[in-house]
């Protein structure tokens, strides 16, 4: 072969390296966007805002007999780097429920993962699937004034 061509193959496995380098860095991942207007869609919507620290957002998928505000979601600690997976969905007329696993790194010398399996109870308002009662990441809401 001749130098150029030996040059322009380094040059191509180079790049190949880089970008599988890259790419074991920074975790580059695929998520399939579901389509918010299910259950699982608005599930989906409301942990993408809340693992990215868009609180205001989250809470519209809230439905009105939640206790729950922004605010509330503005005190309470999420794990960004935390991932979550849909288990299953069930409906039955205007009312849905969406089982979710959540894997949240401990930080720990070992990099193991804590496990967590939550429900989501969801109503139809107006034509929107919306998250009823008190969804995780909290636990419980305060309700000032009341």
């Amino acid at each position: 072969m001749s130098n150029k061509a030996n040059r322009a193959l380094a040059l191509i496995v180079g790049m190949a390296i880089a970008a599988a380098v890259a790419s074991a860095i920074f975790g580059i991942q695929s998520v399939k966007q579901l389509d918010r207007q299910t259950p699982a869609g608005s599930v989906q919507g409301y942990l993408s805002n809340v693992l990215d620290g868009r609180n205001d957002l989250a809470a519209k998928y809230l439905s009105t007999d939640s206790p729950c505000k922004a605010e509330d979601l503005d005190r309470v600690y999420v794990n960004r780097s935390s991932s979550v997976a849909l288990v299953d969905t069930q409906m039955s007329g205007d009312q849905a429920t969406v089982r979710v696993k959540v894997e949240m790194p401990t930080g720990g010398p070992f990099e193991s993962l804590n496990t967590e399996d939550h429900s989501y109870r969801l109503v139809k308002e107006n034509g929107r699937w919306l998250i009823s009662g008190i969804p995780w990441p909290l636990w419980d809401c305060k309700v000032i004034g009341k």
